[in-house]
């Protein structure tokens, strides 16, 4: 009778087990795929970053060199309000450091999300370990 009690339970042990090591498995499967979207978004996210600033800056640095040569004819100054033009530059300046403060911003956000990922992979990794224990 005691053999019999042994045995049920440990048929009962072996089903928790195997409801353990079913339940670990998605749940390692589920992180696998939020570790690929996050790192597919991580690479979109400073892709796109990458080419808007980059455009931004041709952009800025286009309209400063229009403001220099819109202030010159055949090499002599023109006649202009020079405040205006400090002004116009200065501002083009500006937003061009805000371009940059942008890129790094993106750039350490992405790294975050590259880390967080690189933390879901070893979670990934030790949910297959204790998948591996439970397979005895």
């Amino acid at each position: 009778d005691e053999v019999g009690d042994i045995v049920n339970s440990t048929n009962r042990l072996l089903e928790e087990f195997q409801k353990l090591t079913h339940t670990l498995y998605g749940t390692s499967e589920e992180v696998n795929r939020t570790i690929k979207s996050l790192t597919d978004i991580t690479e979109v996210t400073r892709t796109n970053m990458s080419e808007r600033n980059h455009k931004l800056r041709s952009a800025a640095l286009n309209f400063m060199s229009d403001i220099e040569s819109s202030s010159k004819t055949n090499g002599v100054q023109k006649d202009i309000d020079i405040e205006l033009h400090r002004a116009q530059l200065k501002f083009i300046q500006s937003h061009l450091k805000d371009i940059d403060d942008g890129t790094h911003a993106a750039d350490r956000n992405t790294d975050v999300l590259r880390d967080s990922t690189i933390k879901l992979q070893k979670l990934a990794d030790n949910m297959h370990d204790q998948i591996r224990l439970l397979n005895f």
